[in-house]
């Protein structure tokens, strides 16, 4: 699945669900001010243009409700500002029952080793959101981080989760649809490395009664430990357009077209890297596996991966200074192999590349001591697409057609797809999509049913004969 074209997304985008809003993935750039950040908790109101103006709001604006009365044992979270209806468990006997799982719907074409999420709270239009994150701990322990849609009754609501794919839910943050309109908050929709080793990182976006800004507005990155309870503002902006997140357990960091930044945990943002240092090439795509840091440069005619550490700060990590013919893109790792997409033989301003292959290589951190291996060919686009997920010997990837699992040994390939739509209407089709975990034993991806989305888990050893590396 393609994603969105850098810097061609507008930049606020939303879904409107019966009084709540939720906001569309993009990789926006950042062009406000820090108000807080760093040191978590709640923004001083002398730093924020916004929070004061919630504080003292003109005109009389209506009485603002408790915002959690159906919610017994869940106290207002406020950290970012007074209007905004947000919840969290006061304690864990709060947080809600655990992820049920259901056999796939017969349209997937797999009567056995194939689950999806169980809907187990009031949902119409989608039981999910159309972006969750993974984490694999512990041998094959998978974490989820999803949003639960609630868009019916008297009290709408979205929910984020953190929750063991068997197991607990870890902890939970709401939003209700209870909020004077034009005075409330969202919760946005977030990226796929938002939940990795132990922590968790999401963004929430304010309204602004005062500008009515079109393309920018009040936001806040939140985030913390995967099990913490009344997660922390970590940095909030008075005027900003959404940047990309990502996180691992020493560092949280944000992307946009012009500049990769990072902080340590209780530390400072600070821009690592620019456009400018790499000749006018996007920044984007951040990718952090514990301390080394993985992003993409490139633009639609040429790409690279770059690396930073906290000894040897930013470098080249897969790039091919002066050669356009030649690109890298969607590198993921579990920290044992990593895997990337390889392009060739495009022409100097043509793009895509016309041939695409999967590559592989042993863990490291210096591309001295990279061991490339060709496994097969990809079939499509080596420009925009997400990365690989890796684990276990193998990783996903989605395609056009369904989900590919690529068996990293001997590159031998299976295809996860869903039968034909009946009498070609897409509303009945069943698809697999992007991966976003994979253990010893299964690939947990998005699913779709037309246009409702889900999470699928499929065991591979349901998966049949292989296809032939190519």
């Amino acid at each position: 699945m393609k994603r969105w074209l850098r810097g061609s997304l507008p930049t606020r985008a939303f879904t409107a669900l019966g009084g709540i809003s939720l906001a569309a993935s993009c990789s926006c750039g950042d062009k406000g001010t820090v108000a807080s950040s760093g040191q978590g908790g709640k923004p001083a109101a002398s730093s924020s243009v916004w929070v004061s103006a919630q504080s003292s709001t003109a005109g009389g604006s209506p009485p603002k409700p408790e915002p959690c009365p159906d919610w017994p044992g869940w106290e207002t979270w406020d950290d970012f500002g007074p209007l905004c209806d947000f919840c969290v468990p006061a304690s864990k006997d709060a947080l809600p029952e655990p992820i049920v799982w259901e056999p796939c719907d017969a349209r997937a074409g797999m009567p056995t080793g194939c689950r999806t999420m169980k809907p187990t709270w009031p949902s119409t239009t989608g039981p999910v959101g159309i972006v969750f994150s993974a984490d694999v701990v512990d041998d094959n322990k998978v974490v989820l981080r999803f949003t639960r849609h609630s868009e019916t009754g008297s009290h709408p609501y979205l929910m984020r989760l953190v929750a063991d794919a068997d197991g607990v839910v870890r902890s939970a943050f709401i939003v209700t649809g209870i909020k004077p309109v034009g005075y409330g908050c969202s919760l946005y929709e977030t990226h796929r490395k938002s939940l990795r080793h132990g922590k968790t990182l999401f963004k929430i976006e304010g309204d602004n009664p005062a500008e009515k800004l079109a393309n920018t507005f009040p936001g806040a990155i939140v985030g913390g430990d995967a099990n913490e309870l009344h997660p922390k503002v970590l940095g909030s902006w008075d005027n900003w357009s959404g940047p990309g997140i990502a996180t691992t357990d020493l560092y949280w960091g944000t992307y946009d077209s012009y500049k990769i930044e990072l902080a340590t945990w209780g530390g400072e943002l600070k821009t690592i890297f620019t456009s400018g240092q790499a000749g006018g090439l996007q920044q984007t795509f951040l990718n952090p596996w514990h301390d080394l840091v993985l992003w993409e440069s490139g633009d639609l005619t040429e790409s690279g991966i770059m690396a930073w550490t906290a000894k040897d700060g930013p470098y080249p990590f897969i790039t091919f200074p002066g050669d356009t013919s030649k690109g890298a893109s969607a590198l993921g790792t579990d920290g044992v192999d990593m895997v990337w997409a390889y392009g060739e033989g495009k022409g100097p301003g043509e793009e895509p590349y016309p041939k695409c292959s999967v590559m592989t290589s042993p863990f490291t951190k210096d591309p001295k001591l990279l061991k490339p291996k060709r496994l097969r060919s990809f079939p499509g686009s080596c420009h925009e697409v997400a990365e690989w997920e890796v684990g276990c010997g193998h990783a996903a990837h989605d395609t056009e057609d369904g989900t590919m699992v690529v068996r990293l040994s001997d590159g031998v390939s299976w295809l996860i797809k869903g039968l034909p739509p009946k009498d070609g209407d897409p509303f009945t089709f069943f698809s697999f999509q992007e991966a976003v975990a994979i253990t010893c034993n299964e690939v947990f991806v998005r699913t779709n049913v037309g246009s409702v989305a889900n999470i699928g888990r499929v065991e591979l050893a349901a998966l049949g004969p292989g296809i032939p590396p190519d």
